[in-house]
């Protein structure tokens, strides 16, 4: 399986960065995941570690966590919150790894993943997909959120990173992989999940300059680096988001969740 193995990353970034990631993550947990105490839950692509440690106060000593991720080094960050935090006392555990690995503490009675498919090739998303069907309990829920196919015309990954390859797609170059609403319901029936609910909105930040801005992106995407761009490229993005007089800047993205059931 190749999640970016090849792609350089920085999770010390993602970590500063990674406010607006866990906020969604929040969004998700309270609107359509609602975990109980008791419960176990996988987060698929924990990065970091917050939402997790998260979950793992919702579910309390009696339940557990167990965040899984591909990169070594936000892993690690995360293993280093969980010292921190006593982890004794925390019902969560990390695993650096594909979800195979992470399939071996299931069964889970739900599924968390923010952000985290659209990164994932589609010749490998079917094969994922079936390993999250099967760590499930039977009425386990999954809960997930991607980037559909984007249709406004701001659209941050692509106006940061086309400065780098215009002529290049983000997912040939960058490997950001996005589909239709369509494309991403049927990777959840074609394995068995029935579908609960799916909604499509728009999420609204702010930074404080452009070079914040670039900062985030640097986070979310493991292949790029701010130092890539050149000031010219820079002063290209202050035009476009108006950020000459020192305004804070706002960005919008659309975002697709998805609650999935596997049947009882």
């Amino acid at each position: 399986m190749n999640l970016l193995e090849q792609a350089e990353s920085d999770g010390d970034t993602f970590h500063e960065h990674s406010d607006v990631h866990f906020q969604m993550s929040c969004d998700l947990m309270n609107e359509y995941l609602k975990p109980q105490r008791g419960e176990s839950i996988l987060d698929f692509g924990c990065a970091t570690g917050r939402p997790a440690v998260e979950l793992a106060s919702r579910v309390g000593k009696s339940g557990r966590v167990v965040g899984v991720d591909i990169d070594e080094r936000r892993i690690a960050l995360a293993r280093a919150e969980l010292i921190r935090l006593h982890s004794s006392h925390v019902p969560l555990t990390f695993v650096q790894g594909s979800i195979k690995e992470a399939m071996r503490l299931g069964p889970f009675d739900g599924t968390l993943s923010n952000m985290v498919f659209q990164w994932i090739k589609p010749v490998d998303r079917s094969i994922i997909m079936k390993d999250i069907y099967s760590s499930l309990k039977p009425g386990g829920r999954f809960v997930f959120l991607v980037f559909p196919t984007q249709t406004q015309d701001r659209f941050i990954f692509k106006d940061i990173l086309s400065l780098l390859s215009p002529s290049g797609s983000l997912g040939s170059v960058w490997g950001i992989y996005l589909e239709s609403v369509s494309t991403w319901l049927q990777l959840c029936t074609d394995v068995g999940f029935d579908i609960e609910m799916s909604d499509v909105k728009m999420v609204e930040g702010e930074e404080p300059t452009v070079e914040d801005l670039v900062a985030l992106v640097e986070a979310a995407v493991p292949a790029f680096k701010s130092y890539m761009l050149s000031e010219k490229d820079v002063e290209r993005l202050k035009q476009l988001y108006r950020s000459g007089s020192h305004e804070k800047i706002r960005y919008q993205c659309r975002v697709f969740t998805v609650l999935a059931r596997k049947p009882l």
